[in-house]
């Protein structure tokens, strides 16, 4: 006769087994650590891979909410493999931690599982993680390093905020442009001015083939940065991708880019020359360059598509826009911009040249006491063309006509002109000389 094992023989509840206390299911030989056991106050703890518990070996899958929330007599952890989840605030304000030993099978990292952690000096994330929870590492302002595997998917809101983080390591490039980084400071490069792959740092930035989106804050403020290499493949770069990246030089936009999107390379401001390799001219959405002074840059892009750039919101603010195969050609000079009397004119020192202006005209008010003035503002650029040449570098100045006359700014002479010789003058007023 056959005897099958009776059901009653099954255990659920809550046992203490050496420093820890942990939930059990016989039955699903499954096992969750909840906390410390009775009395205990180990500044080491090692979570097991099993337990055994009435005859039955049971698995430590995850460690639970809260489960040592505020013990700060803790310094190290160590989580053996077999763990796949670290709860809610698991060790939230343990104070004196100092390292964690994470097991390559662990999924995710729930919402403030190591915020407050102020020793925390180094963070090595396992292979096979996918998410880390909102402000997970908030306030570990101790924390200088934070290797991030090829496996993570998403980072939520304000993980690490408050971590002045010197240095992100990861191993895979692609993997990282596909991160979801759900605001700022989900982004350890926020803080940290240096990218490493492999242990090398990157400043030349090549994306590799075969990724088609870089995603939002996925290099923010890398200051390591000297140039980006878009690949064919790079259709989008989508919000604030390199905001910040200050040491950016030179940009290589891939043949195929259709999309950059807002703020994209915002205040990258040493940027000198963006080449654009794309068959159309991408599209450019809200304050891709802003701050950037791209109007002291230059924009290289293929010959049949100059003008294009040229009249294209955004492109056009470029300081010299020019064709791959006309580089070699010679360059107009600069023009002046003339004032005389209301008059506006140019000047080159390239002879037969033609002036493509651009004036944009708006009103301002000034308030007093007693009444209003107005005055009216003209910003005007303009750059010299001529056939066998280059165009020429943009001229711009803004005007005020008001109160019976007009006035260029940063004409301190009133020659009609903004030259070497009012910066000179204007730097004997500041100087008081």
């Amino acid at each position: 006769m056959l005897f099958l094992p009776l059901v009653a023989n099954a255990f659920t509840g809550n046992v203490e087994i050496g420093d820890l206390k942990y939930s059990i299911v016989t039955k699903g030989k499954a096992a969750e650590v909840i906390g410390l056991a009775s009395g205990k106050k180990p500044t080491e703890i090692v979570i097991p891979e099993t337990i055994e518990y009435e005859g039955v070996t049971c698995n430590v899958i995850s460690i639970k909410d809260r489960a040592f929330y505020k013990k700060d007599f803790i310094a190290s952890v160590t989580i053996q493999e077999g763990v796949n989840s670290i709860g809610y605030g698991a060790f939230n304000e343990c104070s004196a931690l100092l390292n964690v030993t994470f097991p390559n099978g662990l999924l995710r990292i729930d919402e403030y599982c190591f915020a407050e952690c102020k020793k925390l000096n180094e963070l090595i994330l396992p292979s096979g993680l996918i998410e880390i929870g909102k402000h997970a590492f908030l306030n570990c302002n101790s924390l200088t390093k934070v290797f991030v595997p090829s496996s993570l998917k998403t980072i939520g809101e304000g993980a690490f905020s408050g971590c002045y983080v010197k240095s992100v390591y990861i191993e895979d490039l692609a993997s990282w442009c596909k991160i979801s980084f759900y605001s700022i400071t989900s982004n350890p490069l926020y803080y940290a001015d240096n990218l490493f792959l492999n242990d090398k740092e990157i400043t030349d930035l090549v994306i590799p083939q075969g990724v088609t989106s870089i995603y939002g804050n996925a290099f923010y403020g890398c200051q390591g940065l000297k140039s980006v290499t878009l690949s064919s493949s790079v259709e989008y770069v989508n919000g604030s991708a390199f905001y910040g990246c200050s040491g950016i030089k030179t940009i290589h936009l891939g043949k195929n880019l259709k999309n950059l999107y807002a703020s994209a390379f915002e205040k990258c401001t040493e940027i000198t020359d963006v080449y654009s390799y794309a068959d159309i001219v991408p599209g450019y959405y809200n304050a891709v360059f802003k701050d950037s002074y791209i109007e002291y840059a230059t924009l290289h892009v293929p010959d049949d598509l100059v003008d294009s750039y040229k009249t294209s919101s955004g492109w056009k603010n470029f300081g010299t826009i020019i064709g791959f195969d006309s580089e070699r050609m010679p360059q107009c000079a600069k023009p002046e911009i003339h004032l005389n009397e209301g008059v506006v004119s140019f000047t080159c020192d390239t002879e037969g040249v033609k002036f493509v202006p651009e004036i944009v005209y708006t009103d301002k008010s000034f308030n007093k006491i007693e009444n209003i003035h107005l005055a009216s503002n003209y910003r005007i650029r303009v750059y010299a063309t001529k056939d066998g040449y280059r165009d020429s570098e943009i001229s711009t100045i803004e005007i005020i006509q008001g109160y019976g006359q007009a006035i260029i700014l940063g004409d301190v002479d009133s020659n009609g002109l903004v030259n070497i010789v009012d910066h000179v003058e204007l730097t004997k007023i500041i100087m008081n000389q």
